[in-house]
């Protein structure tokens, strides 16, 4: 799996995507982030630069465990990437103690898991415009029916065109944008994100963390009926006065009122910090006033270890 740090120091910042994007989304934030202590973004399997992971079942293999360890979760699940984040930051690389985990839409839900599971290891949790298993309830499932009925569509023909080469040519004469619009970014990540939109095994793990959603999400659920969120862990959780403002307003109310049951009840004393004038896009259009917040908090952090 992709992983970049940079910077020293402890907590070490754990920086997980949004939904389909690679880790590219933090590449503002993580250099501003980093003049204060170490900090990590990774692409999950399949996504960015991390290899897409194959089923594998040898029953000839010497090494059981092994084999059992490749097929225990399955694939673009929250459990699966929780458990390879876990193996990537304390067997890999053994990044140093204790984290503070901030994710973006499924990325948060990701961190959310990981803490639920390894409270011992995080201080403190950051998570920004994040997927709530609840989400698809709001508002007579108006979001259920717009990212099965338009979005997990339009990636599947995504993935068609970067595969038959045609996004290639579509990037070429225009027709395609790379996904960081309206912002003014350097050459190299405008390449890179137009490489992966003609990456075909990118656009398939696009559309499978998309696709099995609602496997994550009830993965969550049975998560917190098994084992309690821990009460010592500081959570913040990040919005916008909106997810996207260029969809229609009852899909902004149905993730509003997800977002508040989250704040509310499902983890009811974290502290809710409003971004103004900006979407579900401001990693890269307000990063700046996201890095100011994790900063601050990995500040808080350092002091309550003094």
């Amino acid at each position: 799996m992709f992983m970049k740090c940079l910077g020293e120091g402890s907590p070490t910042v754990i920086l997980d995507a949004s939904t389909g994007h690679s880790s590219d989304v933090w590449y503002f934030i993580q250099p501003l982030v980093a003049r204060h202590t170490r900090v990590c973004s990774y692409d999950r399997a399949g996504i960015g630069f991390s290899e897409r992971p194959n089923v594998h079942v040898n029953h000839n293999i010497s090494d059981k465990n092994e084999d059992i360890y490749k097929n225990r979760w399955k694939f673009f699940t929250i459990e699966r990437m929780a458990d390879d984040l876990n193996r990537l930051i304390t067997k890999s690389s053994q990044q140093s103690k204790p984290f503070v985990m901030v994710g973006a839409e499924l990325g948060a839900l990701v961190a959310r898991f990981y803490s639920h599971l390894y409270e011992g290891d995080v201080s403190d949790l950051i998570l920004i415009d994040p997927l709530v298993e609840d989400l698809f309830d709001q508002e007579e499932g108006v979001l259920h029916k717009f990212w099965y009925g338009n979005l997990v569509p339009s990636f599947q023909s995504l993935q068609l065109l970067a595969a038959t080469g045609i996004s290639r040519l579509a990037l070429l004469v225009k027709l395609m944008k790379q996904p960081f619009q309206d912002v003014e970014i350097p050459e190299e990540l405008e390449n890179r994100q137009k490489h992966l939109l003609c990456h075909p095994k990118h656009m398939s793990s696009v559309v499978d963390e998309h696709f099995f959603i609602n496997e994550s999400f009830s993965q969550m659920r049975m998560l917190r009926k098994v084992k309690p969120f821990p009460s010592n862990l500081h959570t913040t959780v990040i919005t916008g006065n909106y997810y996207d403002e260029q969809l229609p307003s009852n899909i902004n109310k149905a993730w509003a009122k997800s977002q508040e049951n989250l704040i509310s009840r499902l983890l009811a004393g974290s502290h809710h910090i409003v971004v103004n004038g900006v979407d579900n896009n401001k990693l890269y259009k307000a990063p700046k006033t996201v890095a100011e917040i994790i900063i601050k908090i990995v500040k808080k952090s350092i002091t309550r270890k003094i």
